[in-house]
C-alpha cells in the first residue's frame, strides 16, 4: 500500500468524519480495503490516537511505587485541588474509569487506617477491644484483618468472629486491587503494601509521595 493513498483515506477518516463506505466508494476500493489502510495508518504512525482523560496521572511516580514496593502496577492519579473529602472520590473515579478494562476475576478493596476510616469503627468493636488491637501494633485493615506496620498480620479473637474473605483465600485472586487515597492513611497503605496483599494500587500522589519519603 502507498503511504500516500493510506494517508488520504485516513484524513477523509479521521479529520473529514466519511464513513468507510463512503471512502470506498471514492477510491474504488472494497470496505475491507479500506479497513485494512485503516490499520495501516496507525501502524506507519500516520495515525495517533490519543485519550483524553478526566484526570492526570504521575507516571514517574508510578514507576517509583512499583519498584519500592514490587507491585505489578500503581495508578498515582494527581490532585487537582486540595480539599481532603475529594480525596476518595478521585481516586474512585479513576478506577471506575479503569474497571471496565480490567480481568472478570479482579478483587478490589479498600485499607482502614485504625485511628480513622476502618471497617472496625466503634459501631461494631468495643473500645477496649480497639486499645487492645492497637497495642498489638496494628495500624489498619483490609476487610477487618488488622496488619501493623511491617505488614503482619495479628491474630485476636475478632478473626474467629469476623465474616469476611480470609487474607489466604484473598491471596490466591490473581489481581487484587486496593484502592485508597488520604494523607492520614500513609502508615496503613504502606502496612497493607509491605504484606504483598496487592498487586495494584489506585492512589493520589500527595498520599504516593509520603510512601516514600515517609516511615
Amino acid at each position: 500500500m502507498k503511504e500516500l493513498q493510506i494517508a488520504q483515506v485516513a484524513s477523509r477518516y479521521y479529520e473529514k468524519g466519511m464513513t468507510q463506505q463512503e471512502i470506498a466508494y471514492k477510491f474504488c476500493l472494497s470496505k475491507m480495503t479500506v479497513s485494512r489502510m485503516l490499520q495501516k495508518a496507525r501502524e506507519l504512525g500516520i495515525v495517533k490516537v490519543g485519550i483524553k482523560r478526566p484526570f492526570q496521572l504521575n507516571e514517574g511516580l508510578q514507576r517509583q511505587i512499583e519498584r519500592e514496593y514490587g507491585l505489578k502496577k500503581a495508578i498515582v492519579v494527581k490532585q487537582t485541588n486540595s480539599k481532603k473529602n475529594d480525596i476518595s472520590k478521585l481516586v474512585g473515579r479513576v478506577w471506575a474509569f479503569y474497571m471496565n478494562l480490567s480481568l472478570p476475576d479482579d478483587y478490589i478493596f479498600g485499607i482502614g487506617a485504625i485511628e480513622k476510616g476502618t471497617l472496625l469503627s466503634a459501631k461494631l468493636v468495643s473500645a477496649k477491644k480497639l486499645r487492645e488491637i492497637r497495642r498489638l501494633g496494628a495500624v489498619g485493615d483490609v476487610l477487618g484483618h488488622c496488619f501493623d506496620k511491617n505488614g503482619n498480620f495479628i491474630k485476636t479473637d475478632l478473626e474467629e468472629r469476623l465474616v469476611s474473605i480470609p487474607i489466604k483465600t484473598l491471596k490466591s485472586v490473581p489481581e487484587r486491587i486496593a484502592v485508597v487515597g488520604g494523607e492520614y492513611k500513609v502508615q496503613a497503605i504502606q502496612g497493607a503494601l509491605r504484606s504483598s496483599l496487592m498487586t495494584t494500587l489506585v492512589i493520589d500522589d500527595v498520599t504516593a509521595k509520603k510512601l516514600l519519603t515517609e516511615f
